[in-house]
């Protein structure tokens, strides 16, 4: 080892201009080289096999609500009769009050770890509790804009 080390430092000590320039033209090369590495996304579900059930039930899932790991529910109001007192603005108050309960239902699921909506966000800037009139609702989702992607605008 040492007679190695003895080679080194006489070839270093006696050709110094000509280490000088290999190590330069090893530095352009890793630089030039740098540019061509690239990375790629590593997605487990591509090395599942596409022909077992269970893997096709999650894609099916993931086509329709998004992914497993976020669910969307989405509320449309659809009044059948005219001048019945029948929901007609996903504002009401009877509303919030059933997103609120599929929230808690939600929330006593084993897999749950976090549920957010127009419910969570109204009891949080109406001192904890959940309004109790339809005009409520607008007048606190008027004044603060975390409800706007809640809520669609046609109402």
């Amino acid at each position: 080892m040492n007679r190695f080390i003895e080679r080194y430092a006489g070839l270093v000590t006696h050709h110094p201009y000509l280490v000088l320039l290999l190590i330069v033209l090893a530095s352009v090369l890793a630089v030039q080289m740098a540019g061509t590495v690239g990375t790629k996304e590593f997605v487990i579900k591509e090395l599942l096999p596409p022909d077992v059930e269970a893997i096709n039930t999650i894609k099916i899932i993931e086509d329709n609500f998004g992914n497993t790991d976020t669910i969307f529910f989405a509320v449309e109001i659809d009044p059948a009769y005219k001048g019945s007192d029948e929901v007609r603005d996903v504002r009401d108050a009877r509303v919030i009050w059933y997103l609120d309960q599929l929230s808690e239902l939600a929330m006593h699921t084993g897999d749950v770890l976090e549920v957010r909506g127009p419910a969570q966000i109204l009891r949080s800037i109406n001192n904890g509790r959940l309004p109790q009139s339809t005009r409520e609702v607008q007048e606190l989702s008027n004044k603060n804009g975390l409800l706007a992607s809640y809520f669609s605008r046609d109402k």
